[in-house]
């Protein structure tokens, strides 16, 4: 359905009586759609106005178009496929075939993976190179009482548990040494 915002009460009271699972797609009817005219930004834009889910019916050439879509909040994708490109008809020739089928269902599937959730902690591979992240260590000698200042703090390889790590730098600036330090010793 094409529609205009002011046309949202309508539509969403025709919805609302059908049910409310509904998903709007997303498309641009051109046949094939150039890559510059498919304007994925609609995708999140229409979420926000709808409070619906939306998809996307991709006409594009690419088999990355729907990737990118999921990757912009598309929950649903249709696109044209066809066994052969030189069939007769219309569709045909923009249409995916089945080795195109399975790469756009690939890019979706690692698309999913790679949007994961928000990050908080570390993962479990950057855990696994631990060895590779910096700790807070003593770049001068400290006495107890001194405050830890840029002159003589520093980060070096590496991190291992229990010492300070170098994400936790401006919580460290400005604090008082708890005890003494001699260069290169953790803090």
């Amino acid at each position: 359905i094409g529609f205009k915002p002011e046309h949202l009460d309508t539509i969403n009271s025709l919805i609302s009586s059908y049910g409310n699972d509904v998903t709007f797609l997303h498309c641009n009817n051109s046949y094939p759609t150039p890559n510059k005219d498919i304007n994925l930004n609609t995708i999140p834009h229409l979420m926000n106005i709808t409070n619906k889910k939306i998809g996307l019916s991709d006409h594009t050439e690419s088999t990355l178009t729907p990737s990118l879509a999921v990757a912009m909040g598309a929950t649903t994708i249709e696109k044209h496929y066809t066994l052969s490109k030189r069939l007769p008809g219309p569709d045909h020739p923009f249409a995916v075939e089945p080795h195109e089928l399975k790469e756009m269902v690939d890019n979706i599937k690692t698309t999913e993976i790679m949007l994961g959730g928000i990050k908080g902690e570390y993962s479990d591979s950057e855990l696994a190179h631990a060895q590779a992240r910096r700790s807070i260590v003593a770049k001068t000698p400290i006495e107890k009482g001194d405050i830890l200042t840029l002159d003589n703090i520093t980060t070096k390889r590496p991190y291992l548990d229990g010492n300070i790590s170098a994400s936790e730098w401006f919580n460290i600036l400005g604090k008082t040494a708890d005890k003494s330090y001699k260069p290169d010793d953790f803090i």
